[in-house]
Order: structure tokens, then sequence, then C-alpha cells
């Protein structure tokens, strides 16, 4: 197990010099395969390898950046704050996905094309779940002095962004499906090609590096943030592959169509489910009421913490007055002190015996 673990890891994790030499293979390979049209499916999966290593060593490429951030008063906020890094996660993400559906559907419009009006409407629903999440920040994150009130409203916002995903499995599933039983797909004219191969390359280093460097964050609206960039890196992956391959063999695109549609709606349906029910887990177990009922809740729950804090500091008091906290003895118990009282007895009984 241990030598397949270092196997995968020298797969995904090369050297920097090796992943460079891919990246730039990739960009002469991938004009010139188009042009000519052979061995698209071979460009295709040289292509996948290729994102995935550059985005896996994307965190390592710019530690100097972050290092330089960090020595700076202002900069240093957005390596250290998680607040900042949502908002500015959330403002560029939804700025990019915006203007990049608007162009997929001004380009449908013109040509009349149904899968690009298609994606657009996916990327457009992400973005308003997107401008959803911000204004929440935007609005509330300010006001919630207690961590574990605002901890339970993030999470609501976390369970909504799995449910939405979750339904936008149904057109995807659908377009899925019409690639392979129609045999449809679409393709971009002119540089569209190219732009939506950036596109695609954006967004995968987006996901990559936010798991890699944010995975430890606990923080449920930049999780929710880095599941929308997961499934609108999906969605473009898909529209690329299918655009790139509409001239290639027809067994060799129906096999790698399928095989990519089907482990993309597997794993968005994984992550989807998981958001959901990690969130229901969590808020069944810390339900909070609502109307007028809900600032009464969390002032009952402000002074038990306050009581218990006393209680707590009353107990450990009468541990260090009535008790040897230094002596444990074999079995892990503590050891108490004698008292003044047991002593008298011992002196009254020893009197006792020396006048008997």
């Amino acid at each position: 197990m241990e030598r397949i673990r270092q196997w995968g890891y020298k797969l995904f994790f090369p050297s920097l010099r090796w992943v460079l030499i891919c990246a730039a293979i990739t960009v002469v390979l991938m004009p010139v395969v188009n042009y000519f049209r052979i061995m698209l499916g071979l460009a295709w999966l040289f292509f996948v390898y290729s994102l995935l290593i550059f985005a896996c060593a994307t965190p390592k490429m710019i530690r100097g950046v972050f290092v330089f951030l960090n020595s700076h008063k202002y900069t240093s906020i957005f390596v250290n704050d998680v607040n900042v890094r949502i908002f500015v996660s959330l403002y560029f993400n939804m700025i990019i996905t915006t203007i990049y559906a608007c162009f997929d559907l001004f380009t449908g419009l013109i040509d009349h094309s149904q899968w690009l009006i298609a994606i657009s409407f996916y990327y457009l629903v992400l973005t308003i779940v997107r401008f959803y999440l911000l204004s929440y920040v935007n609005r509330y994150h300010g006001k919630y002095k207690i961590a574990g009130k605002k901890f339970l409203e993030d999470l609501k916002r976390y369970k909504f962004t799995g449910i939405m995903l979750l339904v936008l499995l149904a057109p995807y599933c659908y377009i899925g499906f019409m690639m392979l039983e129609k045999n449809q797909a679409y393709s971009y004219r002119g540089v569209m090609l190219y732009i939506m191969a950036i596109f695609t390359v954006y967004q995968w280093i987006m996901v990559i590096f936010g798991h890699l460097v944010y995975r430890r964050i606990d923080a449920p609206i930049l999780t929710s943030t880095r599941a929308l960039n997961f499934a609108c890196s999906i969605v473009s992956l898909l529209s690329f592959e299918t655009a790139w391959l509409a001239n290639a063999n027809h067994d060799t695109r129906q096999i790698l169509v399928a095989l990519s549609a089907t482990i993309g709606g597997i794993a968005i349906f994984g992550v989807a489910f998981r958001m959901v029910s990690r969130a229901r887990s969590i808020l069944s177990l810390n339900f909070v009421p609502g109307g007028k009922d809900k600032l009464k809740f969390w002032e009952t729950i402000h002074e038990k913490k306050v009581s218990y804090r006393e209680e707590k500091a009353k107990y450990s008091a009468y541990l260090e007055k009535n008790w040897n906290m230094d002596q444990v003895d074999s079995h892990y118990r503590w050891t108490k002190k004698e008292n003044n009282c047991s002593k008298q007895k011992k002196d009254k009984n020893e009197i006792k015996k020396d006048l008997a």
C-alpha cells in the first residue's frame, strides 16, 4: 500500500521541471493536433494529465508570492484572514464566471446553439448562488458576535449550496444523455476553442489550489465556494472535451465523453451529498428556533456558557484547596490531602493508648 501511495505521489506531484515540460508540450501539441485532426484522443488524455499536475504544482510555484504578500502590512491580511479570502474568492470567481456565462449566452444566441445556452444557464445559476453567499457575507457576517451562532448560520448556506448542486445535476445528466444517446455535440468556431481551454485551465487551478491550501480551514462559506468552483470546473472540462472531440473517431469520442460525464456526475453528487448530510447532522444537534425566540435562545446559551465558566473556576479552586494536585498514584487517581481533623483524631487515640 505504501508503494502504491509513493507511485501515485510521483505521478501527480512530479518535479517542477517535468511539470513545465508537460505544459510546454501541451501548448504546442494542442493547436497542431487540432489543425491536422489526428490523435485527438491521445492529445486529450495528455492535456488532462498536464492540467492535473500543473494545478497540483501551483501552490509550490506561487509560494514565493504568498511569502511576499505576508511580508507587507496590508497584503498580509489576505494570507492570514479567512474572511478576506472568502470575499476575494467570491468576488473574483463571480466576476469571471459571469463574464464567461454572458459570453457563452451571447454566442449561443448568435449561433442558435442550444448547447451554449444550456452551459451559460448552468454557469449563471452558479453565479446566482455565489451572489447569494456574497450578499449573506456582506450583510450578516459581522453581526454575529457569538462564534457558535455564526457557524450555524454559515452551515445553513452551506446546506443550501449542496442542495443547489444536487438540483443542477438534472440539467447536467440531460446534457450528458443528449451527447451520448443522440450523438450530439457542439463545437466552437475560431479562437473560442482556445478561450474555452484557458477558462478550463483556470477553473481547475482554482479548484486544486483551493483544496491544497484551504482544506484544513473549517469555514462553511469558504468550503461552499470551493464546491461551486469544483462543479464549474467539471462542466467546463466536459464542454471543452465534447468540443475538442467533435471531429474525432465516433467510438473514441463516445468512450471518453461517457467516462468523463459519469465520473464528473458521481463526483458532483458525492460532494453535494456530503455537504447536505454534514450540515444536516450538525444542525440537528444544534437546533435554532426562528422568529423572536431566536434572540432569547442565544442569550440563554450565552448565560449558560458564563455560568459554566464560573462553576468550572469554583471547581478548580476546590481541587487546588482540598486535593494534592502534584501526586498521582498508579491508577491515575488524585490523592487527597490529610485533613486536620483526622490528625487530631489520631493524636487523641494515641493519648488514650498511652493513658491505658
